[in-house]
């Protein structure tokens, strides 16, 4: 009797068991923001792992858990959450984002150039990939075509195209990271996570920035 209520309960609700491993990624992320590590790693490898995600949830999950393990500084475990996730939904501009960044400061500026380009060709209005592609450009030499991006943060700004959860215009808050002042940059971040505190890709800029100061407490 019990196995029949069970299979009459998956028919009955067929998206329950997405449900669950969704409300798992949700718990993840919240369990990260409270700043507990292990729980947030559970979570995320139980909800990769359950089956019950496919397609663009299940990149999602990747990309989140990739996230998680930059900010942690485990580079090889992030590099390889973000390919699967790319590799699931490869026109997902924030993806190639994430992995352009990280291989920045992981030193693979061509590398990291090619994902940022890829991620402003998917979305033109990605202010962050143009700040980091400006930082990379610069970093390799070419001045001219860094400026062209800094031209567009600009054009940004105007439109008043702001990121969640941050305050004041692209031009002023992303010029801290294309000039590499790292601790002003996290000073900025400090106060856009008592802003929004619920925004995951604050956490994650702001831990970049301190991994650039060598902070990976």
């Amino acid at each position: 009797m019990a196995l029949v209520l069970l299979m009459c309960a998956v028919v009955a609700f067929p998206g329950s068991a997405m449900a669950g491993a969704a409300q798992d990624l949700d718990a993840a992320r919240h369990a990260e923001l409270m700043g507990e590590s292990d729980e947030a790693r559970r979570l995320f490898d139980q909800a990769i792992s359950s089956g019950e995600l496919e397609g663009g949830a299940l990149a999602e999950a990747y990309n989140a858990r990739g996230d998680f393990f930059a900010v942690r500084g485990d580079t090889q475990a992030a590099l390889a959450d973000f390919e699967q996730a790319l590799e699931l939904d490869p026109d997902k501009a924030a993806y190639w984002y994430d992995r352009g960044v990280l291989r920045k400061e992981s030193g693979d500026l061509q590398g990291a150039l090619e994902d940022l380009t890829r991620a402003v060709d998917l979305d033109s209005s990605h202010a962050l990939a143009h700040m980091e592609r400006a930082s990379c450009l610069q970093r390799l030499g070419d001045s001219g075509a860094a400026a062209q991006d800094r031209e567009r943060l600009a054009e940004l700004d105007q439109a008043r195209q702001y990121r969640p959860g941050y305050s004041g215009p692209i031009e002023t808050r992303t010029s801290w990271q294309v000039n590499e002042e790292y601790s002003q940059a996290v000073a900025h971040y400090n106060d856009a996570v008592r802003a929004s505190p619920n925004d995951p890709g604050v956490y994650v800029d702001r831990g970049l920035a301190l991994m650039n100061l060598g902070r990976l407490d």
